[in-house]
């Protein structure tokens, strides 16, 4: 193999190798995954996004409020959290690999985030109005040119924009009675209206209701996923057996916040 062969190998980018996989994030990922699958399957797969802010329980019978229960308690906010964590632990090991091959990593994010964007904008206007790939590829690219800052400020950053809708409430989203109006009209439509009136419907719902909701949750998706990307440049996700005494601290201080 001749050195430019050599060069145009290390610099194409193409899917990593068995091999290169670190089988412990794809365990993590597969199970906050399979939370989430439950718990849309549960509520979201079956009534309006906006039904399910008013009705907890979907059945009467005891059976069911108990697995409603325990979903919510067990499952539903910390496996949304764990899989946007390890979304920033991917954007550190897609930045390096790039880096290693060298590519622009900054570049490369900058594409993939945009494709991502394009994909759930997609999915969000025309599929399902559940879509988180939208707001995933937003923070992916406001996370782009922080991903370099030194540790301890990307620690500070995280904290800070997870406790900002805490010290500051956002008001974006409408008055419950219009919220409780819009779901029933979003039940009637998605039940029995035309495609043209379900495309209609949905970009008002996305534009007057959607878009403010993602709004309120995107300072805490950035800041879990820079947390993410800290930990990963920190070393805490490439050898967790040397921060093992972190890691507990982190579950038992975490573990009542992901409600």
């Amino acid at each position: 193999m001749t050195a430019q062969d050599d060069f145009s190998q290390k610099t194409q980018l193409k899917p990593i190798a068995d091999a290169e996989r670190i089988v412990s994030l794809d365990v993590m990922r597969g199970v906050a995954l399979l939370g989430v699958l439950v718990i849309n399957a549960l509520s979201d797969f079956r009534l309006s996004l906006f039904e399910t802010f008013f009705t907890f329980h979907t059945r009467p019978d005891w059976a069911n409020r108990l697995t409603d229960v325990l979903a919510a308690g067990l499952m539903e906010f910390k496996a949304i959290t764990l899989f946007t964590c390890l979304f920033g632990v991917g954007i550190g090991i897609q930045a390096d690999r790039a880096a290693a091959r060298d590519f622009a990593a900054s570049r490369f994010l900058m594409r993939r985030f945009l494709a991502l964007l394009g994909i759930g904008l997609f999915h969000l206007l025309l599929v399902w109005n559940g879509d988180i790939l939208t707001l995933y590829a937003v923070c992916g690219l406001l996370i782009v040119p922080l991903r370099r800052l030194p540790v301890p400020l990307l620690i500070v950053l995280g904290i800070a924009a997870i406790t900002l809708p805490i010290k500051i409430p956002y008001s974006g989203l409408p008055g419950s009675d219009v919220l409780r109006a819009h779901a029933a009209q979003a039940t009637r439509i998605y039940a029995v209206g035309s495609w043209t009136d379900i495309l209609l419907f949905r970009w008002y719902e996305t534009w007057g209701f959607i878009r403010p909701l993602l709004l309120g949750i995107l300072p805490r998706t950035l800041g879990v996923m820079l947390l993410g990307l800290t930990a990963w440049r920190a070393g805490v996700m490439r050898d967790p057996g040397k921060h093992r005494k972190l890691l507990w601290y982190i579950f038992i201080v975490g573990e009542p916040m992901a409600r």
